[in-house]
């Protein structure tokens, strides 16, 4: 599944759900992204593709924060009008998965959202995409470290980080995993997982961003 179909996929689930979004909704904190709402989350969402396709994309500090402050004084239907407007014209542009960023961090904020809003998940080909990139992103992360091995049994495949007997094995579904390390659990959760072995060496080196500081229950 190529990073452009997981992306259109994605933006237009969210796309659609923000048609049936009242002011309410829209003002509605999330609380996988602190001190966001509901529509500052799509204003990032509209800010990142906008940020790509003006060659805007150095992910310095505070970038994120940029991309929801550019559109602070925005609707929910402006941004859905940016993001629609400019989102067909980045799916153009995507190619292969040298941007697959793009999709996991939709995918991530699209369960942010829907999170927040009491929807359940329900996007199982994106979630394996995302499980297989991001495992693939912290083998590498792994193989340039010294950390010790650990692994990841996922949904009956198994996934080693690094070489050798594992300190830990994780086990878990794809949609778990892809929260964990996104950042989307805090540390205390990530520990209560179902674990063999011991995690506690590795724990704070599994987050793309993050842990949460508070326990994120989706």
């Amino acid at each position: 599944m190529p990073t452009r179909e997981v992306y259109a996929a994605t933006r237009s689930r969210l796309l659609d759900l923000a048609g049936r979004l009242d002011d309410d909704a829209a003002a509605r904190s999330v609380p996988a992204c602190p001190g966001w709402s509901i529509k500052d989350t799509y204003a990032h969402l509209a800010g990142v593709c906008a940020d790509v396709l003006d060659d805007r994309r150095a992910a310095h500090p505070g970038w994120g924060e940029r991309t929801v402050a550019e559109r602070r004084d925005q609707s929910l239907t402006d941004v859905v009008a940016e993001w629609t407007a400019r989102g067909s014209t980045l799916d153009e542009r995507l190619h292969g998965d040298e941007v697959f960023h793009l999709g996991v961090d939709a995918w991530s904020h699209e369960h942010d959202i829907r999170g927040a809003l009491g929807l359940p998940a329900d996007t199982p080909a994106e979630t394996a995409w995302v499980r297989d990139r991001l495992v693939s992103g912290f083998q590498a992360r792994w193989a340039k470290s010294t950390l010790p091995p650990i692994r990841f049994a996922v949904d009956g495949a198994e996934h080693l980080l690094g070489t050798g007997e594992p300190i830990a094995t994780l086990h878990c579904d794809a949609f778990t995993l892809g929260r964990v390390l996104m950042g989307r659990r805090s540390r205390r959760q990530v520990a209560a997982l179902d674990w063999s072995g011991n995690p506690e060496p590795i724990l704070d080196r599994l987050f793309a961003f993050g842990p949460a500081d508070d326990d994120v229950h989706y």
